[in-house]
């Protein structure tokens, strides 16, 4: 919804998200971080709230998963933390 592209997401930070866009100023591809493709893709990108709020709901989210024998089950925070500097996914 953002037009992103997956290096730029990768490289999203909690301090990137503003409550009507995201700033887009690191990218992680073929196993390297840099910058942004373009100049242009360098930017704050204006965004839907739903979209924001879809996100800082990650912060809360839980997933279950079949772990080991006896129908034995595992629950994992979707985001492990979230101080400013840390990666969203």
């Amino acid at each position: 919804m953002a037009g992103l592209r997956v290096s730029e997401l990768v490289g999203l930070k909690w301090e990137d998200v503003q409550t009507d866009a995201l700033t887009i100023d690191e990218r992680y591809s073929k196993g390297e971080w840099g910058c942004p493709k373009t100049i242009l893709s360098s930017s704050t990108v204006g965004v839907d709230e739903c979209v924001i709020q879809r996100i800082i709901r990650l912060k809360d989210m839980e997933v279950t998963i079949n772990w080991g024998a006896r129908g034995a089950k595992k629950t994992f925070k979707v985001v492990a933390s979230d101080p400013p500097s840390d990666f969203v996914f």
